[in-house]
């Protein structure tokens, strides 16, 4: 979209106004020191420049006592504002006591600030990282720390510099790096954005009087959203339109049409083809409303999983451009699919809405809901025109319900056959081309298309997946990953998954393992997680909580996969769907849930899961179905995992597989045999069973028994066996816990010994 005149000196202004807080000094304020950052602006004429600087240089003149109705400039009036509103939801104000320098502040990690109960709060921070290709790839882990630690981390990671207690050296570099960006001469508004998140997504906004929890590029983002609104709209009373999309029947669309694993070779190409096209699609919506409501990146407030929120300016047109996108694209989704629908709702707004923005959303939310309840109502239009009578020989084999052509002996429709090259493309792509010169993947009948490619053409909107570098448009965070063999061959016993083959290939193959996962109470995290202490649920503060969540469900967990030999069936928002071998999808949640309580730092925010494990063979729409139903069953108390029939806490499924090492090792060295696992199984019976059948007895105290047995079966010293009786029996609050879920740990070693496999380094 070509920009030009006031509206793209007040965007500039408004993406720029702060910037000089990375460089500015005591006797050179923050507004003038971003006159800087303009003069490198090599794709600005000398004029644009000029106008720009001198709103920058005077967006604080009403601190000097001016009143904003004074002043004649309009573009200086809407700059203003829009900073007062962005500001004012965003910032909290230190004690007296606490202000301090600047250069010893980072920017705190927003999970600290979550409060659900009210526990003690504590306090970490992120170090000033630049998002370069070692941070996508996970090659550079982000985790929150002690402050002094991530300034020690900032002055490493930035300069390479070992020493030091202050971030000026952090500051100056980074500094120097976005002015270097900034002299190119092709940049555009959405390129730019991008080049902004790299450098100041870490990089605290108000760190002298304010408390630094707020991301610069953050508040650059909402205040130029805001800015655009306030420019554009004609309803002075509301001039803020809030829109927001959801998209429902996801599993249902990825899993619905696969009847079995084995026999379909290319199911789990299929899989990742449509988990991605998830991805595909909302990207493909927010660009669609973008260009048709006019909008800019940075009015995409976020866009996670199936779900997107868009600060628009409110015009009449801009609601019956929604209403057409509306049907536009659920027309495309159900004539295609059938069983995807796009709730899309919006809701009008005040500046009073902004500065209460939790209100404001959850306004919002309550009309999303709404429309997903009738969403069958609204789409009766829809059904009567996408009836097509197609003859039953000529269905496809895979949906069921498109007319298909025929390929490899049997019919499949050219969206499942698109949906398929998806799936085979993605696990090697590294740019994701938009609208290419070239032949697309996949296009949409919005006129939006796509190409998964390792190179691109110069001139091309292109984003690196999971990778970015100063030749791209921008990048994109995506759990992809997957080990690139069938579900036949990642069940092999064989340890390197190099050597992994199906069972025509002579392999012996295990079970199967399906992971279901979510974030506990994620809804209340956003709605009233901040609502404490002053911290308010600002628009910066749930884009950067946004930001993050993304980061951990596509970096953290590619990398995770990888390291498990994992596939990654869907990662979006905060819901994950995995599948790899029963001990290694184990050892993969194990990990997973360590990794998330690492990341969050905070016991409020929490994850569940849902284990189901069977025959790689078994359908797995039903797999897909069982581990729902386990999650459910986690999900009731929450914080919990629930797999072989039984939901435990973290710390009790991580005790049960310390036993199920210590056991199996005992049973591989011939130091025991399988029977005690059928003993151990019996005696659990027995003794947590409410009801005994006839001529059996109820056992109150198991430890006896299993002393007994211990000592007089195992071929082991007095200290083995010693071992294994104190962690089977293991006693907290005086309840025998680990012996209530010994069947977790039986499970495992049955399942272990059956097919031979090396476990725990065994």
């Amino acid at each position: 979209m070509v920009i030009s005149g006031d509206e793209k000196i007040l965007i500039y202004s408004a993406l720029f106004h702060d910037i000089g807080k990375l460089n500015y000094g005591q006797n050179r304020p923050h507004e003038m020191s971003g006159s800087d950052f303009i003069e490198a602006c090599k794709f600005l004429s000398s004029e644009e420049r000029e106008k720009i600087k001198n709103l920058i240089e005077n967006h604080h003149i009403t601190r000097s006592g001016r009143k904003l109705e004074e002043i004649e400039n309009n573009l200086l009036r809407i700059l203003i504002e829009a900073d007062h509103l962005s500001a004012g939801m965003e910032r909290v104000e230190k004690r007296e006591e606490d202000i301090g320098d600047r250069y010893t502040q980072p920017l705190i990690s927003p999970f600290s600030e979550v409060r659900l109960c009210k526990n003690e709060k504590k306090e970490f921070r992120y170090p000033a990282v630049i998002i370069n290709e070692k941070f996508l790839n996970g090659s550079l882990e982000l985790v929150s720390i002690e402050k002094t630690e991530a300034i020690v981390n900032s002055r490493i990671i930035v300069k390479e510099d070992y020493s030091g207690k202050s971030l000026k050296v952090v500051y100056d570099e980074i500094t120097k790096k976005l002015k270097e960006e900034l002299n190119r001469t092709n940049l555009d508004i959405n390129t730019l954005l991008t080049i902004l998140k790299i450098y100041l997504q870490f990089i605290p906004s108000a760190t002298y009087k304010d408390i630094p929890d707020i991301p610069l590029y953050d508040h650059l983002k909402t205040t130029a959203a805001i800015a655009l609104s306030l420019y554009k709209s004609k309803n002075r009373e509301k001039p803020f339109l809030l829109i927001g999309g959801d998209l429902s029947g996801i599993q249902n669309f990825i899993f619905s049409h696969f009847r079995t694993l084995e026999s379909d070779k290319k199911a789990a190409k299929r899989l990742r083809g449509r988990s991605f096209y998830v991805t595909l699609l909302m990207d493909a919506v927010v660009r669609y409303i973008q260009k048709e409501l006019e909008l800019y990146d940075f009015s995409i407030l976020w866009t996670s999983g199936g779900n997107f929120v868009v600060l628009a300016p409110n015009l009449e047109e801009n609601k019956k451009k929604l209403e057409q996108i509306k049907e536009d694209i659920n027309s495309e989704l159900y004539r295609k699919y059938g069983n995807l629908y796009l709730s899309i709702s919006w809701e009008e707004g005040t500046s009073e809405d902004i500065k209460n923005f939790s209100k404001f959303l959850d306004r919002l939310y309550e009309k999303i809901e709404e429309e997903k309840n009738k969403k069958y109502f609204s789409t009766q239009e829809i059904l009567k025109n996408s009836m097509i009578e197609v003859p039953p020989k000529e269905i496809c084999f895979i949906c069921g319900r498109n007319k298909g052509f025929e390929k490899e002996e049997r019919f499949i429709c050219k969206y499942c056959e698109e949906l398929e090259n998806i799936g085979d493309k993605i696990r090697k792509a590294k740019y994701l081309v938009i609208n290419p010169d070239l032949e697309a993947d996949i296009t949409f009948d919005i006129g939006i298309s796509y190409k998964l490619s390792r190179n691109f053409e110069k001139g091309e909107l292109v984003y690196g997946i999971n990778y970015f570098s100063n030749n791209l448009n921008g990048f994109k965070l995506c759990g992809i990953y997957t080990p690139g063999i069938s579900f036949g061959q990642i069940v092999d016993k064989e340890k390197d998954i190099k050597l992994r083959k199906s069972l025509e290939e002579g392999g012996k193959p295990t079970k199967l393992g399906l992971l279901k996962a979510d974030v506990d109470n994620l809804g209340l995290i956003f709605s009233l997680g901040f609502e404490n202490e002053k911290i308010t649920k600002s628009i910066s503060r749930l884009t950067f909580l946004s930001f993050l969540f993304d980061y951990f469900f596509s970096t953290i967990i590619n990398k995770l996969a990888e390291k498990h030999n994992i596939y990654i069936l869907f990662s979006g928002g905060d819901d994950l769907i995995a599948a790899g071998r029963f001990d290694e999808i184990i050892q993969f949640t194990k990990e997973l849930n360590n990794k998330f309580s690492d990341f969050v730092k905070n016991t409020e925010i929490t994850i569940s899961c849902g284990i189901e494990i069977g025959n790689y063979k078994f359908p797995i729409k039903r797999f897909a179905d069982y581990a729902t139903e386990r999650l459910k069953e986690s999900k009731k108390d929450k914080n919990k995992i629930t797999l072989f029939n039984n939901t435990v806490s973290w710390e009790q499924f991580e005790e049960e597989l310390t036993i199920a090492k210590e056991l199996y090792k005992m049973i591989s060295e011939n130091k025991v045999g399988t029977g005690f696992l059928y003993y151990l199984f019996r005696l659990k019976e027995n003794c947590f069973n409410n009801t005994v059948s006839e001529n059996t007895k109820m056992i109150l105290n198991p430890e006896p028994y299993i002393r007994y047995n211990v000592y007089r079966n195992f071929n082991c010293s007095k200290e083995e066996k010693n071992k294994i009786i104190n962690l089977i029996l293991k006693k907290e609050n005086e309840n025998i816990n680990n012996f209530k879920y010994i069947n977790i740990c039986v499970s495992l070693v049955s399942l272990l010994n059956r097919y031979k496999i090396k476990y725990y380094g065994i």
